[in-house]
């Protein structure tokens, strides 16, 4: 069920909607691609900042890479560091800074959550500073031992600096657990930045982009934690979060920050971040989880409901994304034996599903899970995260993988960073190539655009044919740069095929013929292309 509301003068008035579609979707002709299954991409140029922990990369508009994560790492809580660094590097890897932008903690510690680059080719960084939380003993007690419990997000800290690095200026604001975890420009510059709030109500505040004041702060109804933010097809501003009430998309006026519209989908409630995106038609489909499993959902520009689904087993999507033709991609989690593994999704405008969902486990037994999500050209999807097998004795230890998700379902690339941990963030290159930072030494790790392509489809007209007559197979493939397909019969004094077929470059199909021979009775034979070590197999049935 879901709800919108619309504020006359200070209470939002609840009323219902109609949800034109929802169902639950069982998850039937799983795809689940173990390591050994997925062709290696390699990287071809990677830059570290040795001890360092990688947090956030975007992309500037000359195509210049910014990075920003930590040093220095504290020793109470690893999440802080003593020292937040930023550094630019050109479309090659190679630094533009002489030496990285470092900022030095006041206090306990600063943990980098986010970086932007806006139009103006300006960084925005936004991060926390940790206080200490101390053991207060009572003097009644002699066994209480005074000291350092721990740390937590005292400050908020937004940071802008210039194209060569120059600190323009800094919002430094006491505000206890408020971590600004998403934020997104409107097209005066202006920044607005959805904070988290661990437990409780989140905030969005506007800053001007000229000097970082604040042009005005407002909340989440109902009790809604932070997930995502975006500017709507109108300019207003998106804020999807999830609390007791259910997931929301809330709308917020970019003027005023006064609350328009609230619609709350009641079923997929909890504590958790749901994500969100705006598509190229302004519809706004969101992910999150439900007790059915992982939600999906979609909105049109007008604010209308139009499907949502529950998958199950399903654990919870955590990225969406919505590709030049409509089709909703999703990144999020479905559970394992022990700990948790990738789901990946794609979805019609409908609702219908695309292809089979496709599980990432290359561990029996850790967490892995996709840290982001973006997207390319023709539907071609990157996803990065931590997945297995780990490089060390600890038997629940990942690496950061990415793969290429191609619009059929077929991950035709598959690339680790065994120093890695898990891939934090990745944006897309003018090229067509991505780039990707892990978290292990702070590196940033370039990935081209060439990949080999692989088999995706094998089609047989007619699937059915009298022996002695011939057969056409047309083989489909991932990528248009040109491969020799390897062609196999299982029964070669039956039917008979080429050794190989080449797929020239510029075309992703090519057609080969397939001779039979008479039968006495029906036989079965299963014909097999292969290329760059994936195969694909469809059946031909030779008839007496």
């Amino acid at each position: 069920m879901s709800y919108r509301s619309m504020p006359r003068i200070q209470e939002l008035v609840r009323r219902s909607v109609f949800v034109l579609m929802a169902s639950i979707v069982a998850l039937t002709a799983v795809m689940t691609l173990p390591a050994s299954a997925q062709p290696v991409q390699v990287a071809d140029w990677r830059q570290s900042i040795s001890g360092g922990v990688g947090k956030a990369v975007d992309r500037a508009p000359n195509g210049d890479y910014v990075v920003v994560g930590i040093e220095s790492l504290s020793t109470i809580d690893p999440a802080y560091g003593m020292t937040m660094t930023l550094q630019r590097y050109s479309s090659n890897g190679q630094p533009r800074w002489a030496q990285p932008v470092r900022t030095s903690s006041t206090v306990a510690g600063l943990k980098a959550t986010k970086v932007l680059v806006d139009a103006d080719d300006n960084t925005f960084v936004f991060a926390n500073e940790g206080d200490y939380n101390y053991r207060l003993c009572l003097p009644e007690d002699p066994t209480c031992q005074p000291g350092i419990l721990g740390l937590f997000d005292g400050w908020w800290i937004v940071q802008k600096y210039s194209p060569t690095g120059t600190l323009l200026w800094q919002q430094r604001t006491l505000k206890v657990k408020q971590i600004p975890s998403h934020a997104a420009f409107d097209s005066s510059g202006d920044v607005y930045v959805l904070f988290a709030n661990k437990g409780g109500t989140a905030l969005i505040v506007r800053l001007a982009s000229a000097t970082g004041a604040t042009v005005w702060s407002a909340t989440t109804p109902y009790e809604a934690q932070a997930g995502a933010i975006a500017l709507s097809s109108t300019g207003t501003v998106l804020v999807a979060g999830a609390g007791p009430y259910g997931l929301s998309i809330s709308e917020f006026a970019p003027d005023s920050g006064a609350r328009l519209i609230v619609t709350i989908y009641s079923e997929a409630a909890g504590s958790y971040a749901p994500g969100m995106a705006v598509g190229p038609q302004g519809e706004i489909a969101f992910t999150g989880k439900s007790a059915a499993g992982l939600f999906l959902g979609l909105e049109s520009a007008a604010r209308q409901p139009l499907f949502t689904i529950s998958t199950t087993p399903g654990a919870e999507g955590r990225h969406v994304a919505v590709d030049a033709q409509g089709q909703l991609v999703v990144a999020g989690t479905v559970p394992s034996s022990s700990g948790t593994n990738w789901l990946l999704l794609r979805y019609d405008a409908t609702g219908a599903s695309v292809h089979a969902p496709v599980v990432i486990d290359r561990h029996a037994s850790a967490v892995e899970e996709p840290r982001d999500l973006i997207l390319g050209a023709q539907g071609v999807a990157y996803i990065t995260g931590a997945a297995g097998p780990g490089t060390t004795l600890d038997p629940n230890a990942t690496q950061a993988v990415t793969v290429r998700l191609v619009s059929n379902g077929t991950i035709d690339w598959v690339a680790s960073e065994s120093a890695g941990v898990r891939g934090v963030d990745a944006v897309l290159a003018l090229d067509g190539s991505v780039g990707v930072l892990t978290a292990g030494n702070l590196s940033l790790v370039h990935y081209p655009v060439a990949a080999s392509p692989i088999p995706t489809a094998l089609t047989l007209s007619p699937t059915i044919v009298q022996g002695g007559k011939i057969a056409k197979g047309t083989v489909t493939v991932s990528a248009g740069t040109g491969v020799v397909v390897t062609l196999t019969s299982s029964n070669s004094t039956i039917v008979s095929v080429p050794s190989s077929v080449t797929v020239p470059s510029g075309v992703t199909t090519a057609t080969f013929t397939m001779q039979t021979r008479k039968v006495r009775t029906n036989t079965s034979v299963t014909i097999t292309a292969t290329a760059n070590g994936m195969s694909i197999s469809s059946t031909l049935i030779v008839k007496r």
